[in-house]
């Protein structure tokens, strides 16, 4: 048997290989696989991308219904609210005390208790 003799996983056709570790007929062909492989892999990171920002906005939306209020997290949660689903943490000041505050894009809400958050909004930086 020809150990040159190959098939392309491209095109299918049968070619002659000018070394044996060549795989594809051509470089038209090894562009092709290329590029769909690029293009697949691209495609995967968008659907992650959109299904995350469906998330987070969800969240934010919840959280909007309950600006500037104290509210249980079962309540949030019974809406759909994931708080793993986060855009980004800080930590800020209440009765002089540091909390860790978590934020979904303009909307942050931090731990009062085990039970409870206080939902907030932040203001314009302009």
């Amino acid at each position: 048997m020809n150990e040159y003799a190959k098939k392309c996983p491209e095109c299918r056709t049968d070619y002659e290989a000018k070394r044996l570790n060549q795989v594809y007929c051509s470089q038209k062909c090894k562009t092709r696989f290329n590029n769909r492989k690029v293009r697949m892999a691209h495609h995967e990171k968008e659907k992650v991308i959109a299904n995350t920002h469906d998330i987070l906005w969800k969240n934010r939306e919840i959280l909007h219904r309950f600006v500037t209020q104290k509210c249980p997290i079962n309540q949030l949660n019974e809406l759909g609210f994931d708080k793993n689903f986060i855009t980004r943490f800080s930590k800020i000041e209440v009765d002089g005390k540091k909390k860790n505050c978590s934020h979904i894009y303009d909307h942050y809400f931090y731990f009062i208790d085990n039970n409870t958050i206080q939902i907030g909004i932040e203001r314009s930086r302009t």
